[in-house]
């Protein structure tokens, strides 16, 4: 719950001293904030588009985390494309 204020360096110090000890409180005051412009957006890191799909979670489920060992077949001797 360290939250921002006007402070010089960003951070809310009373709440860090509350928090955590007098050590640990200036370690973290050292640290920078990032300030970024806009909004969170979600994204679907197993799409192509970063969109969620059915299409996209099935595929995960069924390479990632089903035994599908039995559903796979191993073709020799072929060659696609001549």
């Amino acid at each position: 719950m360290a939250s921002t204020t006007q402070d010089f360096n960003g951070w809310r110090s009373e709440i860090l001293e509350h928090i955590f000890n007098e050590e640990d409180s200036k370690e973290i005051q050292q640290m920078s904030l990032v300030n970024i412009v806009g909004q969170d957006k979600i994204f679907w890191r197993l799409g192509s588009n970063g969109d969620y799909s059915v299409r996209s979670a099935y595929h995960h489920l069924m390479e990632n985390m089903l035994d599908n060992e039995h559903l796979k077949v191993e073709v020799t001797g072929c060659r696609f494309g001549d």
